[in-house]
């Protein structure tokens, strides 16, 4: 997956993105690199969704999480909760239920295996290798520019995992200080209503 690092009982491991009953291990896994193959995607699409995506300013009211590694910084809105997680990363999720999340936003210090050249392949083959089916790219975009000279590259996909379908969107960003997996991902039931807040959430990743 990767609702990142999702009502799966599976993403167990960390980096190396739900506990066996909920989502958090889940998304965090998916969150994860993962050394599966970068295969290709074997078609084209469309920027779709991230075609709005551009450089904005962190909002006055977000909380703003700048990673030790990585060279990324992480913002979430008023209302959002942060997370226990991997080692230097930062999770945030939205509702009472830190097992079952409306939505969730992730951000890990990419692995060597996570580059952007090859980032939409890979993205897409490690959901694959986490147990996620029917995994369905609906967009990427690459040569974006995010906040304090942050390259990145993206995607959104969707994949049903356990008996829940999400839909997130993943990027790979990358700064002078090394590069970071950003996710945002919701169930696809909410994704509509999260979307916006999703995205923005995208658009504030700056350089730490």
């Amino acid at each position: 997956m990767a609702m990142a690092t999702s009502d799966p009982a599976r993403r167990t491991t960390a980096r190396g993105a739900i506990v066996a009953v909920g989502l958090i291990a889940a998304l965090l896994a998916s969150a994860c690199g993962s050394a599966g193959s970068a295969a290709t995607t074997g078609r084209a699409v469309g920027a779709g969704v991230l075609a709005s995506l551009r450089t904005r300013a962190v909002p006055h009211d977000w909380r703003q999480v700048r990673l030790s590694k990585g060279g990324a910084a992480l913002a979430a809105p008023p209302g959002w909760r942060r997370v226990s997680g991997d080692p230097g990363s930062a999770t945030f999720v939205l509702g009472a239920d830190a097992d079952h999340p409306l939505a969730y936003l992730n951000a890990t210090p990419a692995t060597e295996e996570e580059q952007l050249a090859s980032w939409v392949g890979f993205r897409l083959s490690h959901n694959r290798g986490e147990g996620d089916r029917n995994v369905r790219l609906l967009g990427s975009r690459g040569e974006l520019r995010l906040g304090g000279g942050v390259a990145a590259r993206c995607l959104q996909d969707a994949y049903t995992s356990g008996t829940t379908r999400y839909t997130e969107i993943a990027c790979l960003a990358q700064a002078r200080s090394g590069r970071t997996v950003i996710v945002a991902a919701s169930p696809t039931a909410a994704w509509q209503r999260e979307r916006a807040t999703l995205t923005r959430a995208i658009d504030a990743v700056g350089a730490a």
